[in-house]
């Protein structure tokens, strides 16, 4: 079996309206990649419950998406990440497929859980376009609706497959 593996990025707001952008940057390794059980950056920690459930890698690596900063690849089927200082505003994320030999659409489901308890939850489907460090985009950003307020939880899971 082979696990799918794509690349996060994030921005989000604090509740005040300070903006947050996560950018993965620096890479661990210039040109490569380094297994993480957790990382945190602006504020935001990440993490999963399986043994280290993503990499932290740099752009500009053959095969591999290509974005110009360094970014996560979830491992694993799911990960979490959260706000270290309080709730906060989800505002948009970056994501691309795992590399040329899985360039194929993907659906990416973000749950949230809310300040109250409550749970809210959004599909993203990537477009199937990735090149490495060629010319075309390998990454799409998503915008998060204004239900995605008071987060204090994220879950990120996809289905692994394709058609």
């Amino acid at each position: 079996m082979t696990v799918l593996v794509a690349a996060l990025s994030l921005q989000a707001a604090a509740p005040d309206m300070r903006a947050a952008v996560v950018t993965f940057d620096p890479p661990p390794i210039p040109t490569g990649s380094r297994l993480l059980q957790s990382y945190q950056e602006a504020g935001m920690y990440f993490y999963g419950s399986l043994d280290k459930p993503f990499s932290h890698a740099a752009s500009g690596r053959s095969l591999a998406p290509d974005n110009g900063t360094g970014y996560l690849n979830v491992t694993r089927f799911y990960c979490h990440f959260r706000p270290t200082q309080g709730p906060c505003i989800l505002g948009s994320v970056d994501l691309s497929e795992y590399s040329i030999y899985f360039a194929y659409p993907h659906v990416w489901t973000f749950t949230a859980t809310l300040v109250d308890g409550s749970r809210v939850g959004t599909n993203f489907t990537t477009d199937g376009i990735m090149d490495g460090p060629g010319n075309q985009p390998d990454f799409q950003r998503f915008t998060f609706d204004n239900r995605f307020t008071a987060v204090v939880d994220v879950e990120i899971s996809w289905a692994f497959g394709h058609n």
